[in-house]
């Protein structure tokens, strides 16, 4: 599933490729292959505000070559990453500025996959993406699930985006651990002095229900732009001893809190399944610890973590080993 998938992330990718080329419809088109060898169709295509970049698919089981394997989704929405210096860079800036929200991208993303479900049915529909389409995939999948409408979500490459994420490159692990801690601290004494108890309830409720909700995420610890997943669910798993994360962890940025934002960061999540290469070292360097490729190369293992912040167990999983709140389970 992770490297058909991928695959199917990468074909977006070629969608955008063929439509800048007029390769569309034409037999130069590279796209069709990467989702006709897995019994997909295109169903339909995402546009941008433009109308003229793709930046999404929607893929449909094609039950007239065969019957669907139990674990195929039958629907499957695709998010492409990066790949304009001008579009793709403003939405960028939006999700550092946690902002994501605001954006067309977001709400075109949004639209297609609550129309998924309400046609299809939750439990049919799964959506994916890489690098920014990962943070879109995730934004939408999450308000999906603050809804009570916890859909598959596959995510390779998300981007972190935090007040503190800069400054891990600059003070190494250990400081930028402590100086997430001190940041905890801060930030739950402002939500305890400016945020009134109605709503602090209220985002403790929808972080607690989120915890249900397990995204599958696919990251890289060489990875810079998504490696702060990693950071994010073990700091917080080693906070949690004290009151301090309990308090700050459901709540918006400082900045947030100060500003009386509405933004929803979408790395603000309780529960995922992490899956990690168990071999980071094959990566050359933080290009290819980015990649979409290396999640469906051949004989790819990785390992796989159940990370829940709310206290939950994930017991639907008959392999998983549980060691200090985090289960393991490897994976080919």
């Amino acid at each position: 599933k992770r490297a058909i998938l991928a695959c199917l992330v990468s074909s977006v990718y070629s969608l955008q490729h063929d439509r800048s080329k007029n390769y569309t419809g034409t037999p130069q088109a590279l796209a069709p292959p990467w989702w006709t060898s897995f019994n997909y169709e295109l169903l339909d295509v995402i546009l941008g505000n433009d109308k003229l970049r793709i930046n999404g698919a929607v893929f449909v089981w094609n039950y007239k070559n065969h019957w669907k394997p139990a674990r195929a989704p039958m629907v499957v929405l695709a998010l492409r990453g990066t790949d304009s210096l001008t579009s793709d860079l403003i939405v960028d800036f939006k999700i550092a500025n946690q902002e994501l929200y605001k954006t067309g991208r977001f709400t075109a993303a949004y639209n297609a996959l609550r129309n998924a479900v309400a046609w299809h049915g939750k439990d049919n529909v799964c959506i994916t993406g890489h690098s920014l389409g990962a943070a879109v995939a995730l934004s939408a999948a999450r308000m999906m699930a603050s809804h009570g409408q916890f859909v598959e979500a596959h995510l390779f490459n998300p981007p972190f985006s935090s007040s503190t994420a800069p400054y891990k490159s600059l003070f190494g692990a250990e400081t930028y651990s402590n100086l997430q801690e001190v940041y905890t601290v801060a930030k739950a004494g402002l939500v305890n002095l400016l945020v009134d108890a109605a709503k602090r309830r209220e985002s403790e409720a929808e972080f607690a229900a989120l915890g249900s909700w397990y995204p599958d995420m696919y990251v890289h610890p060489s990875d810079p732009v998504c490696s702060g997943f990693l950071e994010h669910f073990k700091n917080y798993q080693y906070m949690l001893q004290g009151k301090y994360a309990r308090l700050a962890m459901p709540h918006e940025s400082i900045r947030g809190v100060l500003c009386s934002s509405k933004a929803k960061p979408h790395h603000l999540i309780p529960s995922a399944r992490l899956h990690v290469p168990a071999d980071e070292g094959k990566a050359a360097s933080a290009r290819d610890a980015h990649s979409l490729t290396q999640w469906w190369s051949d004989g790819a293992v990785v390992q796989v973590q159940f990370v829940n912040l709310t206290g939950q167990e994930h017991l639907d999983h008959p392999l998983q080993i549980l060691f200090g709140g985090i289960s393991y389970e490897p994976m080919v």
